[in-house]
C-alpha cells in the first residue's frame, strides 16, 4: 500500500503537530492546575466543619504538569472513612467524591483544549 501526501496536507499536518507540542508545554499544565484547584474547592465546600481546620488544611499543589491534592489534617482519614477515636460519628466522605467528580471534568477540559487547537 502506498500513501502519498501533497505539500499542502503535509504542511497542515506539521502545523497541527507544532500545536500539540505547545499543548505539552503550557496548556496542559494550565488545565491540570485549574482542574486541581477546582477539585480542592469542591473538597472544601463539602468538608464537614467542626472548628474549620479540615477545610484550611486541604491544599492543591501544582508543579509543571503534575498536581497534588491533599488534606494535611491528621484526622482526615477518620472523617473520610469513619471509625477510630477522633470521630465516632461515622464516615463523612469529602475527599474521594470530589476527586471522582473533578477528574472527568478535568479530562474533558483537556480534551476540549486539544480539539480547539487542532481545528
Amino acid at each position: 500500500m502506498k500513501v502519498e501526501l501533497n505539500k499542502s496536507d503535509y504542511n497542515k499536518l506539521q502545523a497541527k503537530l507544532t500545536k500539540l507540542k505547545a499543548i505539552d508545554r503550557t496548556l496542559l499544565s494550565t488545565e491540570i492546575g485549574r482542574g486541581a484547584l477546582n477539585i480542592a474547592r469542591d473538597m472544601k465546600r463539602n468538608a464537614p466543619v467542626d472548628n474549620g481546620d479540615l477545610k484550611k488544611l486541604i491544599k492543591s499543589v501544582v508543579n509543571n504538569k503534575q498536581a497534588e491534592i491533599r488534606s494535611d489534617a491528621d484526622y482526615s482519614a477518620y472523617v473520610e472513612f469513619g471509625g477510630g477515636t477522633p470521630r465516632k460519628t461515622g464516615e463523612i466522605p469529602f475527599f474521594y467524591p470530589a476527586i471522582n467528580r473533578g477528574m472527568p471534568k478535568m479530562i474533558a477540559s483537556i480534551n476540549n483544549t486539544i480539539k480547539k487547537l487542532l481545528k
